[in-house]
């Protein structure tokens, strides 16, 4: 009579079958993940913002009646030694647009919603998505490492300020395209928001009653910039 033989659980035999599964899962895991990324360098790579992309996208989208006025931002004014000074360093690309020269930036000043909230975004440019996310990843890094600022204000002529990073620990923050923080000083409050799209980083400040606001603003501009690449 023919019986199977069964190799008890934690002999050479069943141990050599649970690596080769563990094995093939890893590969099989790593496999899909180049997979994904070559899919998303690939769209990347069809979708890049050129500087006349973003330069249409200011200008049209938003209702002609609210336009608002869009203009280039010169690499100088990027320069993180002509802004604000920040203490500890490594906190600093959470008070600046970007601590990396990009490609070159816009901005875009106008009005939205009811009442009317005045808003001001800046977009600047990188050469390649990466770049992008990299400066996205940067900030949110800085984001789960720092909760006091210390700010000083061109022309750098009064003593730092204080401030605390409040609204860290957001679902938002924790992966994804957009950021969204705040700054609390002794006398003022600004709300932050910034998201990516593609090789463009876009970010916006002020007031609690506006961020909404702000925030559409900048996902507008967004869709915008989606519907050119299309």
């Amino acid at each position: 009579m023919l019986t199977e033989k069964v190799s008890p659980a934690g002999s050479p035999s069943a141990l050599r079958i649970v690596a080769v599964t563990v094995a093939l899962s890893l590969v099989l895991l790593t496999l899909e993940v180049t997979a994904l990324r070559a899919l998303r360098d690939y769209r990347d790579q069809r979708g890049l913002v050129s500087q006349l992309d973003l330069n249409v996208a200011l200008r049209t989208f938003r209702p002609l009646h609210r336009s608002g006025l869009s203009r280039d931002v010169p690499s100088v004014d990027l320069d993180p030694a002509n802004q604000v000074r920040t203490e500890p360093r490594r906190c600093a690309t959470l008070a600046l647009p970007t601590v990396v020269a990009p490609l070159d930036a816009q901005s875009w000043t106008g009005a939205s919603g009811r009442p009317a909230e005045p808003v001001t975004t800046l977009t600047v440019r990188y050469a390649d998505a990466s770049a992008a996310r990299r400066a996205l990843r940067d900030k949110r890094l800085a984001l789960m490492r720092c909760r006091h600022l210390r700010l000083t204000f061109p022309p750098f002529d009064q003593p730092a300020q204080s401030w605390t990073l409040s609204a860290r620990v957001r679902l938002s923050n924790v992966a994804g395209d957009t950021l969204s923080y705040v700054l609390v000083g002794e006398q003022k409050r600004y709300t932050f928001f910034v998201a990516r799209y593609v090789n463009t980083v876009t970010w916006t400040y002020g007031n609690d009653s506006g961020a909404p606001v702000r925030r559409e603003v900048v996902l507008d501009l967004n869709d915008k910039l989606a519907e050119l690449a299309r």
